[in-house]
């Protein structure tokens, strides 16, 4: 089966770089661009990172902070076309950079918030390691990424989907990434990293 991944939009609005992206199969994370996915016959796996742009300014190293309280869209179409969610979660994926410390009120959060709502991303002030040495640059550090796909969560098709059908779904959506997270943090993460739902 087919597979694309969702990414935002500013990707696509870059001359060169977005004929790039394009040919690697990516679609933009828009309402529009998933129901032309969701609606195609047989259907092809849409790859979505729900906290997008606001998740990736959290750098916290003791909590992994999730975006998904407000986050609703995707399972109004998930009922809408009936397809089923299926949660993952990538340990080790959150330390492969550091962060200019940017805390919720402080200048840097100010401005990266600002420009993420002017153009819906916010620049990242991220560092890695260098190619030749370990201390500073833009390569990722050697930390290991694992993968982790949760069981499916079945969705039944509801045309016009309710509040109430939209709020149990998410709660059985976040309830399962709870559990995938408690269950697999043990093995691949790191106990002293809590996860937090925001």
């Amino acid at each position: 089966m087919e597979a694309r991944l969702l990414s935002l939009e500013g990707q696509f609005w870059i001359p060169g770089y977005r004929e790039l992206f394009a040919s690697s199969g990516a679609c933009a994370a828009t309402k529009r661009g998933m129901e032309s996915l969701l609606g195609r016959p047989g259907g092809v796996i849409s790859v979505l990172v729900v906290g997008g742009a606001p998740e990736s300014l959290n750098s916290d190293k003791e909590k992994i902070r999730l975006v998904l309280k407000k986050r609703k869209g995707f399972i109004k179409l998930a009922l809408r076309y009936g397809v089923n969610l299926v949660p993952t979660f990538s340990f080790g994926e959150a330390f492969i950079y550091g962060q200019i410390p940017n805390p919720e009120g402080s200048l840097v959060r100010r401005i990266q918030d600002y420009l993420q709502h002017i153009v819906g991303f916010a620049p990242v002030l991220f560092f890695g390691r260098g190619v030749f040495q370990y201390a500073y640059g833009i390569v990722p550090f050697r930390k290991p990424i694992t993968l982790v796909v949760g069981k499916p969560i079945l969705v039944q098709r509801v045309q016009n989907p309710s509040n109430e059908d939209i709020e149990s779904l998410h709660s059985r959506y976040v309830s399962e990434l709870t559990k995938l997270y408690s269950e697999y943090n043990p093995v691949y993460g790191d106990v002293n990293v809590e996860l937090v739902i925001t």
